[in-house]
């Protein structure tokens, strides 16, 4: 169960059971997807499952379901530590570097978070020097950039009775 649920849920948490909220994510009941680990899957594995799960433990299975442990972001981090002791920046570093400007669309970094396949743009000034980050998660939660009058939509896609909008 994720704190971001419990959080924008309208549930009393003295009384609903675990199972409840373990179960059910909304009122069309839709059940949790919860990712889970085998005991012989690799690091490379363990760090894609956690990073596209967007949590920090996952449970490790037998092949009867049963739950044997769990596997921290913080132990995939610590082992990684131990594999990559010393190896310079440089080499882990993306050098091909895609990056937007402060006066860029959001459509622009939009376009190059998704070409790159990456999730974090850098923001740069016309010298190349770090002004920030914008991240997708930036853009998608920013509600100013989504609400009906930030959208510019025209009047004729209003849904009026008897009118096609044509979106």
């Amino acid at each position: 169960v994720e704190k971001h649920f419990l959080a924008n849920s309208h549930i009393d948490p003295n009384s609903m059971k675990v199972k409840n909220a373990a179960e059910k994510r909304s009122k069309g009941k839709t059940p949790f997807f919860v990712p889970t680990l085998d005991p012989a899957d690799d690091l490379l594995k363990i760090a894609k499952m956690l990073t596209s799960a967007g949590t920090n433990v996952l449970p490790v299975l037998d092949k009867k379901k049963n739950v044997l442990g769990v596997v921290r972001a913080s132990d995939v981090l610590l082992e990684i530590n131990r594999e990559y002791k010393g190896v310079a920046c440089s080499k882990l570093a993306t050098m091909k570097l895609a990056s937007c400007g402060p006066e860029d669309s959001v459509g622009k970094a939009i376009l190059l978070l998704g070409k790159a396949g990456i999730d974090h743009l850098p923001v740069v000034d016309k010298n190349g020097a770090l002004l920030g980050m914008v991240s997708m998660s930036d853009i998608l939660g920013n509600s100013q950039l989504w609400n009906a009058d930030a959208q510019r939509i025209p009047q004729a896609a209003s849904h009026q009775a008897g009118k096609r909008s044509g979106y």
